[in-house]
C-alpha cells in the first residue's frame, strides 16, 4: 500500500527496529516520514491506519494500538530532529508525552518517535506522536517524487543551440544537451519526447536527434 501527498510518496517499511525502518526507506531513496501539519498527520492516519502489515495482535486476539515508526528523534538533552533534516516546527504529542516534560515520566535520553495510529483503549492517544517504543515495528517512509523539465529553444537550419533537462524532487540535477539542425530538419519550439538516456525525438520526422 502506498500513497501520494503534496509530491512525496508514502509506503510502509519493515523494521524490526527504528534504525532497520530509517535505513529501509533511504535504500528507496527518502526517510522514515517528517510530518509538518495537522492535515498531513491526518491525511497519514486516515491511509494507513487500516494498514494490516501496522496492526500489532495481542494474545488474547484483539488489536492493539498501531505504533509505527516516524523520522522524529531526540537527543539526550530533549531536543528534536528530522532524519531528513527539515526544521520541527510542528509536534502532535500524545498525553504525558514527550518524557520529561513536567510529568515525571522518565529522563531525557536519545529516543525513537512512533505515531498511534489507532488506540481502542486510549483513543486520546490515536494519531498522536509517542516518545520512545518497544521495537518489531514497521515504519513510514516519505520518498519526494522527481520532475523532469525541458527549456524552449528556437534554432534555425544549420545552427545549434543547447537546452536544459532539470529533474527536481529528491536529488536535483540538470543536463545540458546540445541540438544541431541540418539542412533536413528545422526545429521552432518542437515537442520533443526525453527519454532516460536523455536521447531526443522528433515525433514528427520519426528520427532520433
Amino acid at each position: 500500500m502506498s500513497e501520494i501527498y503534496n509530491n512525496n510518496y508514502y509506503l510502509v517499511v519493515s523494521g524490526p527496529t527504528w534504525n532497520d525502518a530509517e535505513s529501509n526507506a533511504i535504500n528507496l531513496g527518502g526517510h522514515l516520514v517528517s510530518i509538518n501539519s495537522q492535515s498531513e498527520n491526518d491525511f497519514i492516519v486516515e491511509k494507513f491506519k487500516d494498514n494490516s502489515g501496522l496492526t500489532v495482535v495481542r494474545n488474547d486476539g484483539l488489536p492493539n494500538y498501531h505504533f509505527t515508526y516516524i523520522g522524529l528523534y531526540d537527543d539526550a538533552n530533549g531536543n528534536f530532529f528530522w532524519t531528513d533534516g527539515s526544521t520541527v516546527n510542528w509536534t502532535n504529542w500524545a498525553p504525558t508525552n514527550p518524557y520529561d516534560n513536567g510529568t515525571g515520566q522518565g529522563s531525557w535520553a536519545s529516543q525513537i518517535t512512533g505515531i498511534e495510529l489507532d488506540n481502542y483503549w486510549a483513543p486520546s492517544y490515536a494519531g498522536k506522536w509517542i516518545n520512545g517504543g518497544a521495537n518489531n515495528h514497521s515504519g513510514i517512509a516519505e520518498i519526494p517524487l522527481s520532475y523532469f523539465s525541458i527549456s524552449d529553444l528556437t534554432i534555425t537550419e544549420g545552427n545549434s543551440g543547447n537546452i536544459t533537462v532539470s529533474r527536481t524532487g529528491g536529488t536535483n540535477s540538470a543536463q545540458n544537451i546540445t541540438l544541431i539542425s541540418t539542412n533536413q530538419l528545422k526545429l521552432l519550439h518542437h515537442p520533443l519526447l526525453v527519454c532516460q538516456s536523455f536521447l531526443l525525438y522528433d515525433p514528427q520526422v520519426h528520427h532520433f536527434l
